[in-house]
Order: C-alpha cells, then structure tokens, then sequence
C-alpha cells in the first residue's frame, strides 16, 4: 500500500498506532514518490545541494528556514543532504529538543526522502494539517525501522510549517535521534489571483459556447 487515506475504515491493525494519533480525514499519507507526485500535480524540490553549516537558524536554497531551539547544535546542511540530531528529552544538552521547518509560502503537501529516521528514538513530524491544530505523525509508525524511504503528506488545508521532535517510546530505549533527509518536496497553495484568473477564464469560454449556437441561429434579413 502506498497511499492511506487515514480513515479508521481503510486502515490495517499495522497502523493503529497512527489512527489513535491522526484524526480521521485530516490528511492522505504516502510512501511512494510516485504516487504523492500524482496527487499534488505540481511540487518544487529543495535538492540540498549547498552545504549549510550547523546553526539554530538556516535557510534553504528554496527559502524554508530550518529553526533549531534547545539546544546549539543538528541542523545542517551536508554531504549533499540535510541532517538533524534531535534530543526532545533532554539527555543531551547541547541537542535541538525540536527542529521547525517554516515554508515562505503555505503548502498542502510535502515529500521527502529519510535516511535511518527511525533507527535511535524515532522522529515524530508535527503539522497543522487540517487547520484545527498540530497532529503528531510517527515516522517508525509509517516507515518501520530504521526508518528509510519517501514519506508524503497531502493535508486538508494550508500549512505553514514542521516541526521535528524525537519520539518517546519504551521499546526504542533512551538516546537521541539522528536522521538526514533528501529531495524535500513541496506542493504550494494556488495564490487566490492565480485561481481568480482560471475562473475567468473558464467562465468566458463557457459564455463563448452558451453564444455560438444562437448566432448560427440568427434570422438574415434581406
């Protein structure tokens, strides 16, 4: 399966996990790359091909600031991707307790390929994806372990931004969470002059083709 439309009804017991933390119909969950392309229609992808020193405070080259807090240190940019170190429990002063990606623009939809995401504590990714509040998606969860592969969401309703925290779990032990991520992409919200400008123009053809039969049908006086 790699879409799941998270409503209870299609949902195995693999994932119960995410039904008892996802509310039903808030947001569709992919782990093909395929398959989230097909249902944004059209994304932007941030390939990280500059690197970023570590820092609380980043910017990509597609303009999404990536803000550590809690911490001085995993948020970078290398190797040719982004990696993170991510300690919410705080064991590990000197660890981000949580790591916000904030997009310039709001978005329905994002994708991204994890590397080992899911192999320490396991990464929890927050979002308002349905406009009522943040809703907490396990990445061990969707992935398994160590939590590689494409994860992609296509929400509700608008967003502006992620938030990255270590997942607390008694099977993972104690520890952090160290993961890199690649081909981040996004799928962004119409601007309302851009919609505006379809209705228009789907209007006037349609006045066009409401006219056409009436002048074929226009009476000649002689």
């Amino acid at each position: 399966m790699t879409a799941w439309s998270l409503c209870p009804a299609k949902l195995g017991l693999m994932l119960v996990t995410v039904v008892l933390a996802v509310p039903a119909g808030a947001a569709t969950l992919y782990t093909s790359r395929a398959a989230w392309e097909a249902a944004v229609g059209s994304w932007s992808t941030e390939t990280f091909d500059s690197p970023i020193q570590d820092s609380a405070n980043i910017t990509f080259a597609n303009g999404i600031v990536s803000v550590g807090t809690g911490g001085s240190a995993g948020n970078s940019v290398v190797s040719g991707a982004y990696s993170a170190d991510i300690d919410s429990s705080g064991e590990f002063e000197f660890l981000f307790d949580s790591i916000s990606w904030k997009f310039p623009t709001p978005v329905i939809g994002f994708g991204l390929d994890l590397d080992e995401a899911a192999n320490g504590t396991g990464l929890v990714i927050s979002g308002n994806f349905d406009g009522t509040g943040l809703i907490p998606i396990s990445i061990l969860d969707i992935l398994g372990s160590p939590g590689s592969g494409f994860f992609g969401l296509v929400g509700t309703a608008p967003f502006k931004e992620l938030h990255l925290t270590e997942e607390f779990s008694v099977l993972n032990g104690i520890g952090a969470e160290n993961f890199a991520a690649d081909n981040l992409s996004v799928a962004v919200v119409p601007e309302p002059n851009t919609v505006a400008l379809l209705l228009c123009g789907v209007a006037g053809l349609a006045a066009r083709a409401l006219r056409k039969p009436n002048q074929l049908f226009t009476p000649t006086h002689r």
